[in-house]
Formats: structure tokens, sequence, C-alpha cells
């Protein structure tokens, strides 16, 4: 199973989702998009790789959880 690292496109939270699902809920904003319409940073082969991304990305951008 794979896995991809999105960022939500209309708060820019990054996330992960299963590869094959048609949508996506960010959970910082509430927002429900088409996986066709996010930006894609990574696929990825396990959920730890994916977990790990997205904790970079946070990090980097200053975001450490909380509300919207």
């Amino acid at each position: 199973m794979t896995y991809l690292v999105v960022l939500c496109p209309r708060c820019g939270e990054p996330r992960y989702v299963r590869s094959g699902r048609k949508s996506m809920y960010c959970f910082r904003c509430g927002a429900v998009r088409d996986l066709e319409r996010v930006r894609r940073i990574r696929e990825v082969a396990n959920v730890m790789e994916a977990v790990y991304l997205v904790q970079q990305l946070k990090l980097r951008r200053g975001s450490r959880g909380g509300g919207a």
C-alpha cells in the first residue's frame, strides 16, 4: 500500500492519504477536496515514512497543530 503526502489547497496544511482515494479531508480547515486538484508532494511506500514527511513539513512551516 502506498501513501500520498499532499498539501491542502485551502490552508496549505500538509497531510497524508492512502493512494487510491478520490478525495481528502483537511483536519485543520475542514476542506474536502478531490485528490486530482491538490498539490502532491511525494508518494511513499509505507505509512511511517508518510508520517515522518508530514511532521517535517509542519516543522518547516512552523505549524505544530492547533486550530485554523
